[in-house]
């Protein structure tokens, strides 16, 4: 029952940000989080059953976990959410890059308490990075699989690293894997 709830809810949650996209609306990350909101609520998931900017159980030092829900379909699910967006300025896209593994390393370290979910939305530039870079992981489609071992960050450069918080390791899932316009939605499961 889990995993058919989750599909949709990430499902319809693709639907509503490509109609967004579509009619040319402003986007941050926090309009992307809100999109999500609205799936939940149309999947019948309650306001109180959400909750932002949970504290991380794990890191200090006021780390939050941008979406908990304690119990969807009797699971506890944690959702970081990342929108890399052009910006018409030279992006630094290994520093970039390296957040974005900062958040799938964050989520790993809850993986024994919660289902963990990364959402993330690239534009062209950062797009480009990841299918030049990091394919092995951008490109995972519904129901693949990426190990990420310690070895991955061996040679990844200093402005990378310095992102991460350290090398880890974690089962990667590719649960959306949708273009639209010049928007990229990634929606992974990360385990231990």
């Amino acid at each position: 029952m889990f995993n058919d709830a989750v599909n949709t809810l990430f499902s319809d949650f693709a639907a509503l940000l490509e109609t967004r996209v579509r009619h040319d609306v402003r986007t941050t990350e926090d309009s992307v989080r809100y999109t999500l909101f609205a799936a939940m609520l149309h999947n019948k998931v309650k306001p109180h059953e959400v909750i932002q900017e949970f504290p991380h159980p794990v890191l200090r030092g006021g780390k939050r976990v941008d979406t908990w829900m304690p119990d969807f379909h009797g699971e506890t699910v944690a959702i970081e959410f990342k929108y890399d967006a052009s910006r018409g300025t030279t992006l630094n896209e290994t520093q970039r890059a390296g957040a974005v593994f900062e958040d799938l390393r964050r989520l790993q370290l809850l993986s024994d308490d919660a289902v963990c979910y990364f959402v993330y939305v690239a534009m062209k530039e950062m797009d480009r990075h990841f299918r030049n870079q990091h394919a092995e992981l951008y490109g995972l489609a519904q129901g693949e699989s990426f190990e990420i071992r310690r070895s991955y960050f061996d040679e990844k450069p200093p402005s990378f690293m310095g992102k991460v918080g350290g090398a880890f390791e974690a089962t990667v899932v590719g649960v959306v894997n949708q273009r639209f316009s010049d928007h990229n939605l990634r929606v992974y499961n990360v385990a231990s």
